[in-house]
């Protein structure tokens, strides 16, 4: 992968009529969104990239041997045991409707990966804002990620959606996406099973969004992981 852009990425799609619920008082009705009652209907935070506080539009150097290269806010680089050396931008090129963009471009690539290897944009999420999803049960809710992304290269690129639990027994779901235009802005929309296996939304419970650029093949299997 050379040079990619992601932008505006969500976990779910707008709120519609069927999200209101009405409260009156015996004389006023008003309608409330039913995901402020129950949940954070957007588990994404800083998805259009808007907030860079930090660096302010600076290139940021995620150099090989650097474990975790914190980015903009909630977004880093994690380089485990990588050769890569990537860097990452809040840039001002975006697809219609929006202003930034998260850019990532690859100086130094690793051409193949071992074991316990691998190098990944991820996005870490608190557990409990997805205790409205039911995680753990057959009742379990699917969610839907959507994105803007850009690259130089064509291909099938992996996302990885992943919930640690409080034991550490914790549950990975592999997909791809595909770029089939160079530099053009492309639209994708990609749906998650709920997670029937794992309950989440106490303790130190958290889910990560990882677009690894590289990974070992002990790494990211699209099934229940120990330790990972």
């Amino acid at each position: 992968m050379a040079d990619t852009t992601i932008s505006q990425l969500t976990t779910v799609n707008a709120l519609t009529a069927n999200n209101f619920i009405p409260i009156s008082d015996g004389t006023n009705t008003t309608k409330l969104g039913t995901d402020s009652l129950f949940g954070f209907r957007n588990k994404i935070t800083n998805g259009d990239m808007r907030i860079d506080q930090y660096y302010n539009g600076g290139l940021i150097n995620a150099n090989a041997g650097i474990l975790t290269t914190p980015g903009i806010d909630r977004w880093q680089i994690n380089n485990v045991t990588s050769t890569a050396n990537l860097t990452m931008q809040r840039v001002l090129d975006a697809p219609a409707g929006f202003n930034y963009s998260l850019k990532i471009s690859v100086n130094d690539a690793q051409t193949s990966y071992p074991s316990n290897n691998w190098s990944t944009l991820r996005h870490w999420m608190n557990g409990s804002n997805f205790s409205d999803l039911a995680y753990g049960t057959s009742n379990a809710k699917p969610v839907t990620l959507s994105f803007w992304v850009k690259s130089s290269v064509l291909g099938n690129f992996p996302i990885n959606f992943y919930i640690k639990s409080n034991s550490s027994t914790n549950s990975t779901y592999n997909t791809t996406f595909s770029i089939n235009s160079v530099n053009k802005w492309e639209y994708k929309i990609i749906t998650i099973p709920g997670n029937t296996v794992i309950p989440i939304g106490t303790g130190e419970q958290y889910v990560g969004l990882r677009f690894p650029f590289g990974a070992g093949s002990d790494y990211y299997a699209p099934d229940i992981v120990t330790g990972k």
